[in-house]
């Protein structure tokens, strides 16, 4: 996560605080789990804290990015 900077196609964008912590969160929950798993939208959480990488996700339409 580092200082929560993302470059992206409209320059650098900060995370805000609450977002950081949301998914710090997610990244210590899942380092101890066995599987991962969320429903519609939340599949972006999991991209956004990088527990994508490297699989193949879906979500609905109406919720990209």
């Amino acid at each position: 996560m580092g200082s929560g900077r993302k470059s992206g196609r409209h320059g650098t964008y900060h995370e805000p605080p609450r977002r950081r912590a949301l998914l710090g969160l997610l990244i210590r929950t899942a380092e101890k789990a066995q599987w991962v798993c969320s429903v519609c939208e939340g599949a972006l959480l999991l991209a956004a804290a990088s527990l994508l990488d490297g699989y193949e996700a879906t979500t609905h339409w109406n919720f990209h990015a």
